[in-house]
């Protein structure tokens, strides 16, 4: 049990040679440090999560420790929390809701994926339940109730940002990203003998976007940067380049398709929920949809950092 369940992050620690000391040799003499020099692991004031004999590790304890092993990770976990609350706010503010049967299909869908996870990590020395209970003090009514909260939390946030995206308006965009002139140009002119800019795009393009046929995530009207610089100069469904660009010191040529322009629309909830029910269900939120949200969203509700983790 214990083998499957502990989890332990540490630190970078400097290479040693065999005598213990980093480096190589020892010096003939030498100052010599004991565990009198260590001081207590525990330094929070929350919430105890296990004691060893006279010493009490706390949960901002640990999660210091998870962050200076994993900067990336702790941040990710805090940026998660911060959307999650974004979406309650934004939702609470604009009336959005979310289908019931949905929720309910993927609550049941997500703690079974869970149970799945926990099994392969722990084999038969425990069940969800129990470590639930051991660990986190959770029945299993209140860890199904938490699980309810995350996941309505996440179809909150997708139906923020499409709703969002609604009331600023939004651009979609194709684009094709090759490093050759010359099939740049062969491209551009098969586009205008009316061949499909989504197979050239899955055929040809280098950028990432070639996967859905050049299909860009949608982005506000007032969004530039040098990719997509000049859309501004061709109408819906035409298109713009060859135009040359360099990016990370690599010359491309791109070719960028107006699909479709949404301008800002002045409409509740409750007119467009069918809309945007649609939307996600032909296309999940992209992360680049998350960081334009995100952006829009961090004045409006006074997203502050004091300066101190947990």
């Amino acid at each position: 049990m214990a083998g499957a369940l502990l989890w332990v992050l540490a630190l970078p620690l400097p290479a040693v040679g065999g005598d213990g000391v980093a480096g190589g040799e020892p010096p003939a003499s030498q100052e010599l440090v004991g565990a009198g020099e260590l001081g207590p692991v525990g330094r929070g004031d929350d919430e105890i999560v296990i004691i060893v004999g006279d010493e009490q590790l706390r949960r901002s304890d640990v999660f210091r420790e998870m962050d200076l092993a994993r900067p990336d990770l702790g941040e990710e976990v805090v940026r998660t929390q911060v959307l999650s609350i974004m979406a309650r706010l934004y939702a609470r503010d604009h009336g959005i809701d979310a289908p019931a049967n949905k929720l309910d299909t993927m609550l049941a869908a997500s703690i079974a994926e869970q149970r799945a996870r926990f099994a392969l990590q722990a084999g038969d020395a425990v069940s969800l339940d129990e470590y639930l209970l051991m660990r986190h003090g959770l029945s299993p009514e209140t860890h199904e109730h938490e699980m309810r909260q995350r996941v309505l939390s996440v179809m909150l946030l997708e139906r923020s940002v499409r709703y969002d995206q609604l009331l600023g308006g939004r651009e979609e965009l194709q684009l094709i990203l090759v490093e050759d002139e010359a099939v740049a140009r062969d491209i551009r002119e098969k586009l205008d003998q009316g061949a499909s800019f989504s197979v050239l795009a899955s055929r040809h393009s280098v950028h990432d976007s070639r996967a859905s046929g050049g299909l860009l995530p949608p982005v506000p009207p007032d969004f530039d940067v040098p990719l997509l610089e000049g859309r501004s100069r061709v109408g819906e469904g035409e298109v713009l380049g060859p135009a040359p660009i360099t990016m990370d010191g690599t010359d491309y040529w791109r070719l960028l398709r107006v699909v479709q322009r949404d301008p800002p629309r002045d409409a509740p909830w409750a007119q467009v929920r069918d809309d945007v029910e649609r939307s996600l269900l032909e296309r999940a939120v992209h992360p680049d949809e998350l960081a334009f949200f995100e952006e829009r969203m961090i004045d409006r509700y006074r997203v502050e950092r004091p300066g101190r983790a947990p």
